[in-house]
């Protein structure tokens, strides 16, 4: 018994030594890269769950690349986040994405969405099925630029380099998790204050029932088409004349509740139809002057809208939200088929905790490398780059999509 207990610790610990060994040698390579801030935040955020599960990752053996802030972009971090070892374990968590991502722009010209080792137990991301945090990249003048950053600033790869099995990009900023929905709606530099006082209008007016986004419990995993002030002044006539429960129709069918698409998933050929919180059909087509969102269905322009998509992939801590030109006036509501479609993105999100690590970008149904959808910078996405499984069961199908879909 003795000798087994004796055993059982001398494995222990060899494995932390191993373990510090590792991160040893990581850190020196760091350094060796002239990344001392980063390297001083690794060895920082050891100490802490978090960090000692991303060094764990790092040190394993397996692909990762990393986004890794110059020293001049740490050194314009505040020290109440530089001193939160936790916090800081959740940002730099932000920073570093399962697989191999190399020759980012050459391999993934267009806007590319990648799952990152930010989740939930961070509580800065709260996607449906517990998914991890999403960054967005494109390349842009021939450099990889990772995309809708704080304050719509891009953050650029200025170089690259290997560590083992790790891929080292050299960035220029430090990268912030996304925000909640209220933070994104109240940023200048999106333009969407039209949009934010409707949805200001509809909470003070009473009414949860009326408010599509009253309940945070509701918008776990989300995606809104989110108009921009000059849609709203263009539809302003149109929008006088509804009453509060016809306004907040009109929104349920600019958002998909429970589940979170991105550009990469509409912005191809025959992308799938979905169904709005509104219960409507939604359905998207591209060509070369972009992506296009339409809602409805006939020839009743009363019951139909369209709106091209200007800005892609601004992130949220629970979702995702794509800027359009254009109010989707559709005030119809559905509601079983709202509620269905809420219950199948649940049936597939509960299935997300069994998926295998995700090291291939949104979009792909396998772990090979292949490009995004969109034009590179984030905005006017369009083009067909993703390629997708044949509809061969619908719950497979959501699975590989990551969101309920409509039969045609």
């Amino acid at each position: 018994m003795h000798a087994l207990q004796y055993f059982s610790l001398l494995a222990a610990a060899s494995a932390v030594l191993a373990q510090e060994d590792a991160l040893a040698g990581l850190v020196t390579a760091l350094e060796s890269l002239g990344l001392n801030g980063l390297a001083g935040a690794a060895a920082a955020v050891n100490g802490t769950d978090q960090g000692l599960a991303i060094l764990q990752a790092l040190t394993s053996g397996g692909n990762y690349t990393i986004f890794a802030p110059s020293n001049e972009a740490f050194a314009a971090v505040p020290e109440s986040v530089s001193s939160n070892q936790t916090l800081l374990a959740s940002i730099l968590s932000y920073h570093v994405l399962p697989g191999n991502y190399a020759n980012i722009s050459s391999d993934f010209p267009n806007v590319t969405v990648a799952r990152t080792l930010l989740n939930q137990t961070s509580g800065l991301v709260d996607l449906e099925g517990d998914r991890n945090q999403v960054l967005v990249w494109a390349t842009i003048d021939g450099q990889g630029t990772l995309l809708n950053q704080g304050d719509g600033t891009n953050v650029t790869v200025t170089n690259s380099t290997t560590f083992n099995t790790l891929l080292i990009n050299e960035i220029n900023g430090v990268l912030l998790p996304p925000p909640a929905l209220d933070a994104v709606l109240a940023d200048p530099t999106l333009n969407l204050t039209g949009l934010a006082g409707v949805v200001e209008q509809l909470a003070g007016e009473n009414d949860v029932q009326n408010n599509p986004f009253a309940s945070g419990e509701e918008l776990k995993g989300f995606t809104l088409f989110a108009p921009n002030t000059e849609a709203f002044e263009a539809a302003q006539s149109v929008v006088a004349t509804l009453n509060a429960s016809q306004i907040a129709n009109v929104l349920r069918n600019h958002l998909l509740n429970g589940t979170t698409v991105y550009s990469p998933q509409v912005a191809i050929e025959n992308a799938p139809q979905v169904i709005t919180s509104g219960g409507q059909t939604m359905s998207f087509t591209s060509n070369t002057t972009g992506t296009f969102v339409t809602v409805g269905a006939g020839s009743d322009a009363n019951s139909t809208a369209t709106a091209r998509i200007v800005r892609s992939d601004v992130l949220v801590e629970n979702g995702v939200v794509h800027i359009i030109d254009g109010v989707l006036a559709v005030a119809e509501n559905d509601e079983q088929a709202a509620d269905e479609a809420a219950e199948s993105a649940a049936s597939v999100a509960e299935g997300y905790s069994t998926m295998a690590t995700e090291t291939a970008p949104v979009g792909q149904p396998t772990n090979g490398a292949a490009n995004g959808g969109g034009d590179g910078n984030g905005e006017d996405a369009g083009g067909a780059a993703a390629t997708f499984l044949p509809s061969v069961a619908l719950v497979t199908v959501g699975a590989a999509f990551g969101f309920a879909l409509v039969l045609a």
